[in-house]
């Protein structure tokens, strides 16, 4: 199939310039955002990959094949740990309500956050906001769905 840099590429040869000529001189050299439509007919599936340049990135990117494998050994690692620590399995528990416990942990762990830095806050008695000291807070989202 045809991609969408393959049209870019088309599209600035045909009025002399390179594909990469282009976008170095649209982006700075290491620019923190690259915003991209696409256009599609459905039914189609796609994949948005994150790919960090810092410590050399990753060796493969995690996508495809290789994130179905690594959400499937994560999976698996969860399942084990789980029931190592609660043993809801061998206290019979059935496997819809062992399900329904992982989710209910699941959610709980995922709403938690914490987070360190200064606020900032205004009042009826200052004009511009003003940041308050550097100080930490843990929080919490009760429903994550």
């Amino acid at each position: 199939g045809v991609t969408a840099s393959d049209c870019l590429t088309a599209l600035f040869a045909s009025q002399g310039m390179s594909f990469s000529t282009c976008v170095s001189k649209l982006f700075p050299p290491k620019p923190n955002v690259i915003v991209q439509q696409a256009l599609f007919d459905f039914p189609f599936q796609m994949d948005i990959t994150f790919t960090s340049l810092e410590d050399g990135g990753p060796s493969e990117p995690l996508a495809g094949a290789a994130l179905t494998k690594s959400l499937k050994a994560h999976h698996a690692e969860f399942d084990a740990r789980f029931e190592s620590t609660f043993q809801l399995k061998k206290k019979k528990f059935s496997a819809d309500l062992v399900k329904f416990a992982q989710s209910a942990l699941s959610n709980m762990i995922g709403g938690m956050g914490y987070f360190y830095g200064s606020s900032r806050v205004t009042s009826h008695n200052l004009r511009k906001p003003v940041n308050y000291w550097d100080a930490p807070l843990f929080t919490a989202v009760p429903s994550r769905s």
